[in-house]
């Protein structure tokens, strides 16, 4: 029986055997930043995300009185591996409950993580209310209507995949991977069931996939056999009913009777089946004991998760200059990270679940909410962006998906390196699917291959981009180890650190060879996707250096012998990060010890990498005005997408630059999109989470910092901002209180023996 059956019938269990009285819940500081719209919208660029950490729902009302959201989820991917929508749904309410006299409103209300839809008389009496949630612990949508007069109401199934449709030239963008690859590229038809009972329902039934291909194309054949095909027979879809609904087509449903009180629900399932029956039946299962929870206690338990989540951490900055909008930016952002960030598979850059139709004007093409950007594959120079403010703020089993996915490729990571390499170690390369496959599009069609004298270089990407970029994994072991420090977890350092951190490691030891002094030469490699042909690059240097260094801090009785002593040899054969001497006689670093005419192809900075993500430089550290320095003379400049300059200016004690580069990031949503956290789509896709990521890191970052066991608080903060905030810290450590005109207020620190360690650094 699946995890969801067996959790709803211990809640079942649970509450069938205790009665508890109305619990009063706790305020939260989010409701500060609700979104409040008084007025309908036109279309779905003017709706408000609403999750449960793995379902996602699109939702806004328009004019006629109707009620429209897009449904997604976060293992939705289809034959072609993108991550499409589970379908939409539409509720029309007769008479229309918009009163064109009375007031309207629709409302984000962030500490019950709903969407409330209500009008008003002038009189300010509410004479209809909807409201709209995602169960935060079962995997159903729930629309509660209630009217002051009688109501009839209509459910529709909206289907846009009801046929075979090949893909458009411009359109296979949202099939990245196999978006280059010859011949036609279809979407295929969604099944939409024929019910006995007074339910519509429907499902996306994979009957093909591309896995055997990618790896057929990837010089891989000999694994097809050792593992699981991924895609072949995954099933996503729902189940639509209400009380008092009856089915008039097998896509729509209205209610028997008018009624001032109406409730529509919408189960959603996604697992890998052969028999489409079968997974229909668990489905039907799985909403029967829905249904015998009572919905009172399912919405209490559903806003206690939203209150303990609010309450785990935050940072209300206010003040001049742009304070205000920052922290609305910093809540809003948090809340759709968590909307989606407890899912089966990790949050998507590219959109994440809330993606919506319209027109792409960069390509000037108008197309269907599947649409996104650089399709389904993963880029970890971007998903990295999401989970780093995870830390601080306490978010830690959102980190699980990630760390879930990269353990779970592991034995394929291995596999690959050996055939390729003929060594051992895991390489994960910058562009993959879920699996540990490349993107087909990267590694490169057998005729693309030919065509570049690639025919016998297995391993070897077509992409140059990312053809030796292979640092991504170090960052992945700074996140894991600074997610040990934060958590002190021995069961997570035994079971994915230590498993994934060695065969990284191994892979680095390896794969490169030593100079005369027994030093390692990084090379043939690249620095990220910006120089292809370098020596010893920053970012491979230093996070390896970063990372030894801190692995080497672990308690031995943790580590073991064995390992300290493999990382204490390795730290001794890395090189030195590559520094210059400039003209002025000042020193600063490089993006690699030699660059080898390389031209810079991509807008980053590889010698920041020294600085974050691994934090070799930065205050209260040797080498503070070199990095200043380097900072300063960066030659790329920016404050949006996954630009990382806030964030690094912030580690370096650069306030007013933090503070500048922050406050305009925050005011950069997408001006066709309504929804004020909607960032996009830069450099990828709308809503943004690269912008939106390095938008809470960075505040954090100004916030708090750690340093060995120092706690660096308020390292750049501006002097006209107050703030009121509660972070995490490593040690399982809770930092909170105020900042009052200068004045630190209110601080508390737990446990209380780490008040010792708290370092104000305030000017």
């Amino acid at each position: 029986m699946k995890v969801y059956i067996l959790t709803l019938l211990a809640n079942l269990l649970l509450w069938a055997c205790t009665e508890k009285p109305k619990e009063e819940l706790p305020k939260v500081n989010a409701s500060k930043y609700n979104v409040i719209w008084n007025s309908p919208s036109v279309d779905e660029e003017g709706s408000m995300p609403l999750g449960n950490g793995d379902i996602g729902a699109n939702v806004w009302m328009t004019p006629d009185g109707k009620l429209h959201f897009y449904l997604a989820k976060t293992d939705a991917v289809n034959e072609n591996a993108q991550l499409l929508k589970l379908g939409k749904v539409e509720v029309m309410l007769s008479p229309n409950p918009i009163n064109k006299a009375g007031r309207f409103e629709q409302a984000l209300l962030l500490e019950d993580g709903s969407i409330r839809i209500r009008q008003e008389n002038e009189e300010g009496q509410v004479l209809d209310e909807i409201l709209v949630w995602i169960d935060a612990h079962n995997p159903v949508v729930q629309v509660e209507i209630r009217t002051t007069q009688d109501t009839q109401v209509e459910v529709d199934l909206v289907n846009w995949r009801d046929t075979l449709r090949e893909l458009d030239a411009v359109e296979r963008h949202a099939a990245y991977g196999v978006s280059k690859k010859g011949g036609p590229v279809y979407v295929y038809p969604d099944t939409v069931f024929s019910l006995n009972s007074n339910n519509l329902a429907w499902a996306h039934h994979n009957k093909l996939s591309i896995w055997q291909m990618t790896l057929d194309q990837q010089n891989l054949a000999h694994l097809v056999e050792k593992y699981q095909d991924p895609l072949i027979n995954r099933t996503f879809g729902g189940l639509v009913s209400g009380n008092g609904l009856v089915k008039q087509t097998e896509r729509k449903l209205v209610s028997k009777e008018t009624s001032k009180s109406h409730q529509v629900q919408v189960h959603i399932k996604s697992e890998q089946n052969a028999d489409l029956a079968i997974w229909l039946k668990e489905l039907q299962d799985e909403a029967t004991i829905v249904a015998a929870l009572s919905m009172e206690k399912r919405y209490l338990a559903h806003q206690k998760w939203w209150r303990s989540f609010w309450n785990r951490s935050y940072i209300i900055p206010s003040g001049t200059n742009g304070a205000d909008s920052v922290g609305m930016g910093y809540t809003l952002q948090r809340y759709i990270t968590a909307c989606a960030g407890r899912g089966v598979l990790p949050i998507k850059f590219n959109g994440s679940l809330f993606n919506v139709a319209g027109t792409d004007e960069r390509r000037n093409f108008t197309h269907n909410a599947d649409y996104r950007m650089w399709g389904g594959p993963y880029w970890f120079q971007n998903t990295r962006l999401i989970y780093w403010p995870m830390l601080e703020s306490g978010d830690f089993e959102m980190m699980q998906p990630l760390f879930r996915m990269y353990l779970h490729m592991l034995p394929f990571a291995k596999d690959r390196v050996s055939h390729y390499f003929k060594h051992e170690g895991a390489m994960f390369p910058e562009t993959q699917y879920f699996w540990g496959a490349y993107a087909q599009d990267n590694y490169g069609w057998e005729q693309e291959r030919i065509a570049s004298g690639l025919t016998d270089q297995i391993g070897i990407t077509q992409n140059q981009y990312i053809r030796l970029h292979y640092e991504g994994a170090l960052e992945l072991l700074s996140m894991m180890i600074d997610y040990y420090h934060f958590t002190e977890s021995t069961q997570f350092a035994q079971e994915t650190l230590f498993p994934l951190g060695n065969e990284i490691l191994k892979f680095y030891h390896q794969h490169y060879p030593r100079d005369k002094e027994g030093k390692i030469l990084f090379y043939p490699t690249q620095a990220i996707e910006t120089y292809w042909n370098v020596e010893n690059p920053t970012p491979v240097v230093s996070g390896l250096q970063w990372t030894l260094s801190e692995l080497m801090k672990l308690p031995v009785e943790l580590s073991g012998e064995e390992n300290r002593s493999y990382w204490e040899k390795f730290l001794w054969q890395l090189p030195q990060i590559p520094t210059a001497v400039t003209s002025e006689e000042e020193t600063i670093i490089l993006p690699a010890k030699d660059t080898l005419n390389s031209i810079r192809k991509n807008f980053e900075n590889p010698e920041l990498y020294s600085i974050y993500p691994f934090r070799v430089f930065g205050l209260e550290k040797p080498g503070l005005d070199v990095a200043i320095r380097s900072f300063q003379r960066r030659q790329i400049k920016g404050n949006k997408g996954w630009f990382q300059d806030e964030t690094q200016a912030a580690y370096l004690g650069l306030t007013d630059e933090v503070r500048e580069m922050l406050v305009a990031r925050a005011a950069q949503h997408h001006e066709d999109s309504r929804f004020p956290a909607f960032w996009g789509p830069n450099f990828d896709w709308i809503p943004d989470q690269d912008h939106g990521g390095n938008l809470l890191k960075a505040l954090q970052v100004m916030t708090i910092q750690h340093q060995g066991d120092s706690i660096l608080l308020f390292p750049s903060w501006p002097k006209e901002w107050n703030v009121s905030f509660k972070l995490c810290a490593p040690k399982n450590t809770v930092v909170e209180g105020r900042l009052e005109n200068g004045e630190v207020k209110d601080l508390k620190v737990f446990p209380k023996e780490r008040m010792k360690d708290i370092v104000l650094m305030l000017d």
